[in-house]
């Protein structure tokens, strides 16, 4: 059986610098995978697939965003 640490919801929060609420938000947007539910009140992340996650954030939002310009009429 392989063995996987594990990441809280302030743990995970933390090593992105953003809330709690953002990493929930983060979850239903794609950005992180989803948690592994252990009780009523305990979510946890796998440390590979956050650590994946980050890999792949790494490689999608590099640089800055292009600036908005409305479309000319």
């Amino acid at each position: 059986m392989v063995e996987c640490k594990f990441y809280r919801k302030c743990e995970v929060a933390k090593i992105f610098s953003i809330s709690e609420s953002t990493v929930v938000r983060w979850v239903k947007q794609g950005r992180l995978p989803q948690p592994i539910r252990l009780g009523v009140n305990r979510i946890v992340w796998c440390r590979e697939e956050i650590d994946h996650g980050i890999d792949k954030m790494k490689e999608q939002d590099r640089g800055f965003r292009q600036r908005y310009e409305p479309k000319q009429r």
